[in-house]
């Protein structure tokens, strides 16, 4: 596995987000979805890359889309 951090995310009023939706096909002939509507999560700080190697946690949660607790 190869991973890379998105050092220019897209952002939602400076802050990082993610959107999650969730579908299951159960069958295909007749189609019968069960789809739920899903969420969104945003960051509590803005982001910057600034404090990008800092160890502090209100740099680390400048990095999260989730609640950083």
């Amino acid at each position: 596995m190869v991973q890379k951090y998105m050092e220019n995310p897209c952002l939602y009023k400076g802050r990082k987000f993610d959107m999650r939706a969730f579908m299951v096909v159960i069958c295909a002939k007749p189609w019968f979805v069960y789809a739920h509507p899903g969420y969104t999560r945003i960051s509590l700080e803005e982001f910057t890359m600034e404090d990008f190697g800092e160890k502090t946690k209100e740099a680390r949660i400048r990095h999260l889309t989730n609640l950083g607790i």
